[in-house]
């Protein structure tokens, strides 16, 4: 919803955020998982929140590949590409994993 209608969802993005991360916090299923960060990654290429990138960067490739809904990967990889372009230095850390798996 964020990514289809992004001035329509503006309003709760900080409260949909912070439902995705407590989702991300206490589930135990991998494509519930996967899912909630495809949720994030549409967030920050849309909108480009004030979130703490590194720690989001850093928890979304310790779960890649996915293993429970692969098809979101495609969006993880939009999202990379996108942080890419928009600051570069934020995937410099992890150049080697992200070019595997892409």
């Amino acid at each position: 919803m964020f990514e289809v209608s992004p001035k329509t969802m503006q309003q709760h993005l900080s409260a949909g955020l912070l439902t995705l991360k407590q989702i991300f916090d206490i589930t135990l299923v991998p494509a519930t998982k996967e899912n909630t960060v495809a949720a994030i990654c549409r967030i920050v290429y849309t909108y480009h929140p004030p979130i703490p990138m590194e720690a989001f960067i850093d928890n979304t490739l310790k779960i890649m590949p996915f293993v429970g809904d692969e098809s979101e990967e495609r969006t993880v990889h939009k999202m990379l590409l996108f942080l890419a372009d928009f600051n570069g230095a934020l995937l410099k850390p992890h150049i080697q994993q992200i070019t595997a798996l892409l």
